[in-house]
């Protein structure tokens, strides 16, 4: 976890800083109208420096006030599919938002971003996005979680024997040229990989998984299996080049991956609950620091769930690229209820996308046979703390004001 800025010591540096340039250049006395107004530059200069210094200085990381509510709208598919996802060329490239489901065959669903967000207690009262295709998906990948990278949308789901799936389809429907169906990750994760996608962000993918010989790694998927996994689990993988497993030569099954979080019954992650789940996931980057979401439900207690937002820092997953930690050892360093935003008890967060342009991150929850119900928050950066202005103002003024009085 990167270590927080000591503001305190920042501020009192500068603190004594400007008391030197009062009582130093201020207490000399000019001995001519020309060292005067060298004076009085250097003066401006240091002031101006000192003022800029301290305003530089930034409120940096993640933090839970920085999370602000917009509403929630509905969409048009109605099955219980969890996956989101965003296609930026939708709509004649205004973008999409895109779902999954189930009903009556395994669908991938896009909706245009027209339906405004509405902060309401009544569900009826939501818009709702209109719906541009309905089309089937071939990534045999069923209701699971997804995310869509150029003209292809890819998916993770469960065998249901233990064994976690990834595949892909292309946005029409169709079956990507050679698709010869859907593979394991290899180092196998069993069933850890079947609830979320989320495309990792580039600037992480070229700066710390690239120089560790995980360049083409583009997409983090995970799981929480059930009562089984111990908490949730991530994994980075290549999703577009499956290879020969050495126990099948000549057929490329597996794809190559990374495990980055996982944990299990024995050691699980603290304040784990059996009755937890994890369905959705983004990557969120604010300034040179970057932060892993997870969406899903917290068990309570007394049989009360609450829908939840997990915030991890990934500086725990570079140490474990690097073997200062173990994969058990990554924790949350915020868990939020976002409960009160829900429109039902039994809600529960699936699917998560967050667009770093807007800021937004959208969450869906997933009922079969109703809408489906798009949660949005506004992730703000943070702003800058600054030394006020008016000191190193007041200095340059009472300056020029010397400097009048000499001449006269």
């Amino acid at each position: 976890m990167h270590k927080p800025m000591d503001t305190r010591e920042k501020g009192k540096g500068a603190s004594r800083t400007r008391e030197h340039l009062v009582n130093g250049i201020c207490g000399t006395r000019f001995s001519s109208e020309r060292g005067s107004q060298m004076r009085l530059s250097r003066l401006v200069a240091s002031v101006v420096f000192v003022v800029a210094l301290g305003s530089a200085a930034m409120a940096d990381g993640f933090d839970p006030s920085l999370l602000e509510y917009q509403g929630a709208f509905k969409t048009g598919s109605r099955y219980a599919g969890t996956g989101l996802a965003y296609d930026p060329s939708g709509d004649g490239g205004n973008g999409t938002l895109l779902t999954n489901g189930t009903g009556g065959g395994t669908w991938l669903y896009s909706h245009r971003m027209d339906a405004a967000p509405k902060i309401t207690g009544d569900a009826s009262a939501l818009n709702k996005a209109t719906q541009v295709f309905r089309n089937a998906w071939q990534s045999g990948t069923a209701g699971g979680g997804m995310d869509c990278v150029g003209d292809k949308v890819y998916g993770v789901s469960s065998d249901g024997s233990h064994n976690g799936k990834a595949g892909y389809s292309n946005l029409d429907g169709s079956a990507p040229a050679g698709y010869g169906g859907t593979w394991r990750l290899n180092p196998n994760p069993g069933r850890r990989i079947e609830d979320h996608v989320s495309l990792v962000p580039q600037n992480w993918v070229t700066t710390v998984l690239a120089p560790r010989g995980y360049g083409d790694y583009f997409l983090s998927c995970g799981g929480d299996w059930s009562q089984y996994g111990g908490g949730p689990a991530m994994h980075v993988y290549d999703a577009d080049t499956p290879v020969d497993h050495d126990t099948n030569p000549g057929t490329p099954d597996v794809l190559p991956a990374k495990t980055l979080m996982s944990y299990s019954t024995g050691s699980p992650v603290p304040g784990w609950d059996t009755d937890d789940r994890w369905n959705g996931s983004a990557w969120v980057e604010m300034g040179d620091q970057t932060y892993f979401l997870l969406t899903g439900r917290k068990d309570v207690g007394g049989g009360t769930f609450e829908a939840t937002i997990l915030v991890y820092d990934a500086q725990d997953f570079v140490d474990v690229l690097d073997g200062v930690k173990q994969v058990d050892d990554p924790a949350p360093i915020y868990t939020i209820s976002v409960q009160d935003k829900m429109f039902g008890s039994d809600d529960q967060l699936g699917g998560a996308v967050y667009l770093p342009d807007s800021g937004l991150l959208y969450s869906m929850i997933s009922k079969g046979g109703s809408d489906h119900i798009v949660h949005v928050w506004k992730i703000n950066q943070p702003k800058p703390d600054t030394i006020p202005e008016p000191a190193g103002l007041g200095l340059i003024g009472l300056a020029l004001l010397g400097l009048k009085k000499k001449r006269s």
